[in-house]
């Protein structure tokens, strides 16, 4: 299979628009650390498309973690962390997906 890589990246949003990391394959955990600048973004964690978790409103800093040896793992499969700039004024997103054996 392929080598896992952690996923980095840093997009503006204008109002209205969202943004996703590029989706990573897990097998036991994963890591999803999110920040925003001005007002904030919500953000969420995917796995095979499915929201795991998010932030109830914008915020400006964001990370949750799942490990099998947390009990709270989701299962193995294919994970991306998202954004989306649900106010008023322009944001710019980093996103940061780190799989397995990446943190």
């Amino acid at each position: 299979g392929a080598a896992d890589a952690q996923s980095y990246s840093s997009t503006p949003l204008s109002p209205g628009q969202g943004a996703c990391s590029a989706s990573q394959y897990a097998s036991f955990q994963v890591r999803g650390d999110a920040w925003a600048t001005g007002q904030g973004a919500q953000f969420k964690l995917l796995r095979n498309g499915v929201v795991i978790t998010n932030t109830p409103g914008p915020v400006n800093n964001w990370a949750f973690e799942t490990r099998t040896a947390y009990g709270n793992f989701a299962g193995p499969g294919y994970y991306s962390v998202c954004a989306q700039n649900t106010g008023t004024t322009n944001t710019v997103v980093t996103l940061q997906l780190r799989p397995d054996a990446e943190f």
